[in-house]
């Protein structure tokens, strides 16, 4: 078992990128510590939020806080997490319904 003293954050190493942004919801709301801000996409599904790493990082553990009556309508039905070399050679490496 991994405890949280074998953690480190390793998010501020990424490019964070997404698929748009609702006006007030932006992307930077996501890592800002705040459990009651939000980043909401303004277009059609799927929505995506793309972590690029400037180089090779091993990951043990992703962590995502969804809270369905802060955000009913945007909370995701689906998430795909998929790690690789480049934009276009993806490994599945986690799928799920929530």
């Amino acid at each position: 078992m991994i405890s949280d003293n074998d953690l480190e954050e390793i998010s501020d190493l990424a490019i964070w990128t997404t698929s748009s942004n609702k006006p007030g919801f932006p992307t930077s709301n996501m890592r800002d510590g705040s459990e009651e801000t939000f980043w909401q996409s303004d277009c059609q599904t799927p929505h995506f939020v793309d972590l690029i790493f400037p180089y090779l990082v091993p990951i043990q553990m992703v962590g995502l806080y969804l809270d369905y009556e802060l955000d009913d309508s945007f909370t995701p039905e689906k998430i795909l997490i998929q790690s690789g070399v480049s934009d276009t050679e993806y490994i599945v490496q986690f799928y799920s319904f929530l």
